[in-house]
């Protein structure tokens, strides 16, 4: 029958790409990344961006991806909720900035281009180059600035808590980090330069 169809011009490479999960591309397009030297950390948070916003637009397969339904989803990132279910597995929650929003356009994107690429693409088209990105501008929720000198010693200060009586202040674990280690982190990045995302890719030589 499968041949059948295929001689008779109802199935080919799209009609059995459609049959798959999306789950199934998503881990085979992260595979082509991490092939051109992209670190683990990048390729979890793009995976899980991709996934969680095919998952907020309804998607199940490839042949469900259009714009309108991606545009209602990223839409919906920026709309405040309090329910912890509608927290992400990479700990992102609802409400969130244009410029992250951005961040998962730009991943879902460069998703859709990369199944309507090469010989055994997976779309005849991609479905969402019509997808623009948000002015960040006119949503700017955390103006970034340089440190000063004094608000750097008490950043540490209140890392290392009260040396006098001995009481460690509390301070909340994000990524199963305790206080000794974040400012370990705060310190590599003031001396590198280096984004939270860039030095999850660092490992000993």
């Amino acid at each position: 029958k499968r041949n059948a169809d295929e001689r008779a011009g109802i199935r080919d490479q799209h009609t059995d790409a459609a049959e798959l999960p999306l789950s199934s591309h998503v881990d085979d397009w992260i595979a082509t990344v991490r092939a051109k030297g992209s670190g683990d950390g990048h390729l979890q948070l793009m995976r899980t961006r991709v996934l969680r916003l095919a998952n907020l637009a309804g998607w199940r397969s490839i042949a469900d991806i259009d714009e309108d339904s991606c545009n209602d989803a990223l839409a919906s990132l920026q709309t405040t909720v309090t329910d912890a279910a509608h927290v992400g597995e990479d700990g992102e929650s609802r409400g969130l900035s244009s410029q992250t929003r951005n961040h998962y356009a730009r991943h879902v994107k460069q998703f859709s281009r990369w199944l309507a690429r090469g010989k055994h693409r997976r779309l005849a088209e991609d479905p969402l180059s019509g997808v623009d990105m948000v002015n960040v501008e006119e949503d700017r929720r955390h103006e970034r600035r340089i440190p000063t000198d004094e608000e750097i010693v008490l950043l540490f200060e209140w890392l290392a808590g009260d040396a006098r009586t001995g009481v460690r202040n509390r301070v909340a674990f994000r990524n199963h980090m305790t206080p000794a280690r974040r400012a370990v982190g705060y310190k590599i990045s003031m001396a590198t330069g280096y984004r939270v995302s860039e030095m999850r890719t660092l490992s000993e030589a």
